[in-house]
């Protein structure tokens, strides 16, 4: 909802969304997903982020399913699961999303949802680092 050239018009975008989203397309889902997360064009809703992220999530979208790991850490728009934020943060993780690895890190590190694993926690924290991801890199050294 930038507005490049144009001036800003949430209402238009959520429409054009809408109808992406009804065709499956994976970023629109999102994208309605973050407008709910943050109430832009439409009433600030966590379970209506929750469904739009879920939908996109399903057709493999790594930001939505980051953001569904999210929110069952964080009981965000649904029951607090540790063991669903862990799988939706390996879905993304497996993708090569630099946050969900990090976090899928901290889970690992703390037996939040997963058993504790030192090893995995260090490989996802040193594929999060090699991705640039700063607190990987700084925090790495504790394993070095």
């Amino acid at each position: 909802m930038e507005g490049y050239g144009v001036v800003r018009n949430e209402a238009e975008a959520l429409q054009w969304w809408h109808m992406a989203a009804d065709q499956g397309n994976a970023e629109s889902l999102c994208s309605l997903g973050v407008a709910y997360l943050k109430g832009r064009g439409v009433t600030q809703s966590d379970i209506r982020a929750v469904h739009w992220f879920k939908r996109a999530a399903e057709h493999g979208h790594q930001g939505a399913q980051y953001s569904l790991g999210f929110a069952f850490e964080e009981g965000q728009g649904v029951e607090q699961s540790m063991k669903a934020a862990a799988r939706w943060y390996r879905k993304a993780a497996d993708q090569g999303h630099a946050e969900a690895e990090s976090c899928l890190r901290s889970l690992y590190l703390e037996s939040c949802g997963v058993k504790k694993n030192m090893m995995e926690a260090a490989r996802w924290f040193q594929n999060a680092a090699d991705q640039g991801h700063t607190k990987a890199q700084h925090e790495l050294t504790q394993f070095l």
